[in-house]
């Protein structure tokens, strides 16, 4: 929906801003640009509105260069909220709220019936906020009322220049649900400028990391924290962060893609061998789909073989699906660390089958796999032996 391709802003001819950016933002996202003060965050969403014109380069939306459009009309058609709100203080919340629709000339009852529409999406009472003024507001409040002027044309695309770094951190984290309760409603186009790495995290699609001007990783939050692309990345966003965010962790991160497994028609003499060799307890069944898709039937365990008579011979007539239990717990590879540290505790299973979308075996989560993971994620050990010192 929106393109910026090789975009440069230079002021005075020398000190550049911008250098040779490009990035694509799809209808529907949260992009969240984040970087270091100076990095040219701002300046780069304030081009897609013109309120910064770049020096060279193209601002595609929708496929139309905007560079020479009417910026009045382009404006209007933009949603705007920044960090100190900038409500007009001598409008009424209504009138501040109706500001864009009146000049796209809207009738007084239309205009209304949507700045009571809009008070009621951000939680406020229409009954009793309309017609208050921004002095008598909380600093919450009247970034609610922002947010909900942003809204009022109905644009598809929203900018949004740091709305919450001035709020205290109880009222931002319940305006930062409020924003994505929102956006799961209307399902604009949003560029959310911030440098709060958690709170990137927290409301974004996609993350544009910047640093002098460029953009060094543009990413889901849950890829730039497992693979940041540099130094300066891991370090920007903290190699602890990981840690801190484990609903980022995955059952396909933290499986063994590897595991001990046998064929349905296998015999329990090969099963036997097999966890003798590999030193396990459990042996999963499993049942070739086609070339290299397995699915998962059963599991084998010392104790499913005690009623096996023959446990020392190479008798090739039993066979594991005569013995195996069909008890076995499995999770989307898609679930996060948390749900499956719930399921172990909660269903007491120590190995977890992990599944993807077609219902085939693509791993095994074990205790190990999960110490693994944690001890990856987790602040350095050098760094506890302090804190305990």
């Amino acid at each position: 929906m929106i393109e910026l391709r090789k975009i440069s802003k230079t002021y005075n001819g020398k000190d550049k801003i911008i250098d040779n950016l490009n990035l694509i933002i799809n209808e529907g996202e949260i992009i969240a640009l984040i970087g270091e003060s100076g990095c040219g965050k701002t300046t780069t969403m304030k081009m897609i509105n013109l309120l910064e014109k770049p020096s060279s380069g193209e601002i595609l939306i929708n496929g139309i260069n905007i560079i020479n459009s009417n910026i009045t009309e382009l404006r209007r058609n933009i949603g705007y909220v920044i960090q100190k709100v900038g409500l007009f203080p001598h409008m009424t919340v209504g009138e501040n709220i109706e500001l864009v629709p009146k000049l796209k000339k809207w009738n007084k009852e239309k205009r209304k019936e949507k700045s009571y529409e809009l008070l009621k999406l951000v939680d406020l009472d229409p009954e009793i906020f309309y017609n208050r003024y921004p002095q008598e507001l909380s600093g919450g409040q009247q970034q609610r009322i922002g947010i909900a002027r942003s809204l009022a044309a109905d644009p598809k695309i929203i900018l949004m220049d740091e709305p919450f770094s001035a709020l205290d951190p109880l009222t931002r984290e319940m305006l930062q649900d409020e924003l994505l309760k929102i956006q799961s409603e209307l399902q604009k186009t949003i560029i959310f400028v911030t440098h709060d790495m958690d709170e990137a995290i927290k409301i974004a699609d996609k993350i544009a990391v910047m640093k002098d001007g460029k953009i060094l990783q543009f990413d889901r939050p849950e890829q730039i924290l497992k693979n940041p692309k540099n130094e300066y990345i891991e370090f920007f966003i903290g190699k602890e962060r990981l840690w801190k965010t484990p609903e980022m962790v995955l059952a396909k991160d933290i499986m063994q893609k590897k595991f001990a497994k046998i064929n349905k028609e296998g015999s329990v003499a090969k099963a036997i061998e097999i966890m003798k060799e590999k030193s396990v307890e459990t042996l999963f069944v499993v049942e070739k789909i086609r070339e290299g898709s397995q699915k998962i039937l059963g599991v084998i365990t010392p104790k499913n073989l005690k009623s096996y008579d023959n446990f020392f011979s190479n008798d090739k007539s039993n066979k594991v699906k005569e013995y195996m239990s069909e008890k076995y717990i499995s999770v989307d590879e898609n679930s996060n660390m948390l749900d499956v540290l719930n399921i172990m505790s909660a269903k007491n299973f120590r190995n977890i089958v992990v599944l993807n979308s077609l219902e085939e075996v693509v791993g095994l989560i074990t205790p190990t796999s999960m110490l693994n993971i944690i001890s990856e994620i987790s602040p350095s050990k050098d760094k506890e032996v302090n804190e305990i010192e």
